[in-house]
């Protein structure tokens, strides 16, 4: 996965512009951020806080969970919101109201933090009653969910149609199967795509696969303009190497605020 200075640059050659609209966080407010939260910050948060902490460019626009500002999270401890013990970080809160927030683990087995996300404890249960004890993982790394933003909301909302998928049984070697499948259908392979994330694009069609471990479950997101056809063909060809759960056809939103 890209680095995330790689990953600006990526950002900004997908939507012109996007290396202007973000602003990191201070020093200054980065420490307090620290000091109230009672726990020193994972690098990777403290490197993205310092890139792009008080201004986004709209690269999470319409994720729960997904408000990543360091004057939120200054906001939430401020207001004596929870603070997560180890191997916990706050990471991201809810811009619409809801009590699902974004954690970095910090796990040892764990080459970099993983993303997770549960509701806070002793708050309203809402869109997944989960806790600490049995989060939900939303990616493999902080640059890894990123990239992934970045695709959806850059790439995606590009076309007009957008369907899904999920692998009914995974396996360690789908990652690279898929990969071939689109490759050979002709579809370019997008900078930073990996192990975890495929990432995949040609002048009608857009793909993006996403696990977060190899055993996990591989789900597809793919957008064209045509809601028939192409779809019926990408799927096909994936499904030469899984079986697939697909779901409906829909219309992107074009303004994920929405």
């Amino acid at each position: 996965m890209l680095t995330l200075p790689e990953l600006i640059e990526y950002l900004d050659s997908l939507q012109p512009g996007f290396r202007g609209r973000i602003s990191g966080a201070s020093p200054a407010a980065i420490a307090e951020l620290e000091r109230l939260a009672e726990r020193r910050l994972p690098p990777i948060q403290r490197e993205f806080l310092t890139l792009m902490g008080e201004d986004l460019g709209g690269l999470c626009a319409g994720f729960v969970g997904a408000d990543m500002r360091v004057e939120a999270l200054l906001e939430h401890f401020r207001e004596n919101g929870w603070r997560p013990p180890e191997p916990f970080s706050l990471l991201g809160v809810d811009d619409d109201g809801l009590p699902i927030d974004s954690f970095l683990r910090c796990a040892p087995e764990l080459a970099e933090p993983e993303l997770v996300q549960f509701t806070v404890p002793g708050g309203q249960q809402a869109l997944v009653p989960k806790g600490p004890d049995n989060f939900d993982r939303m990616a493999p790394s902080l640059p890894t969910w990123l990239y992934r933003c970045g695709f959806i909301n850059f790439i995606g909302e590009r076309f007009a149609w957008t369907a899904s998928a999920e692998v009914i049984e995974a396996q360690h070697d789908h990652g690279a199967r898929f990969d071939a499948v689109l490759q050979h259908r002709g579809l370019r392979r997008e900078p930073g795509t990996d192990a975890m994330t495929g990432a995949y694009r040609a002048q009608e069609v857009a793909v993006l696969w996403s696990r977060n471990g190899f055993d996990d479950t591989t789900y597809f997101a793919v957008y064209s303009d045509d809601s028939g056809a192409v779809f019926e063909d990408v799927f096909q060809a994936l499904e030469a190497v899984a079986r697939l759960n697909r779901y409906g056809v829909g219309p992107v939103v074009t303004d994920p605020s929405e």
